[in-house]
């Protein structure tokens, strides 16, 4: 409870989410790789995470057809 006796929201993330949060906000190739080996670290696999890559603008392509085909 805050002071004003409000509740607040909170949110919790998946080890996925957290993956894709680090793969995205990666801004140079070394970042990138840091980010690869700290979800690979956490147990996933980076290649079936949507993200955005370095120097992008959309969701890598292959990332998105592998995540189709995984449901």
């Amino acid at each position: 409870m805050t002071p004003d006796n409000s509740l607040v929201a909170v949110e919790r993330y998946t080890s996925e989410r957290k993956a894709e949060f680090l793969l995205s906000n990666a801004v140079k190739d070394l970042d990138y790789r840091e980010a690869r080996n700290t979800v690979l670290a956490i147990g996933l696999d980076p290649d079936f995470i949507a993200h955005r890559r370095p120097g992008m603008n959309s969701i890598h392509a292959g990332d998105a057809r592998r995540l189709t085909h995984q449901a």
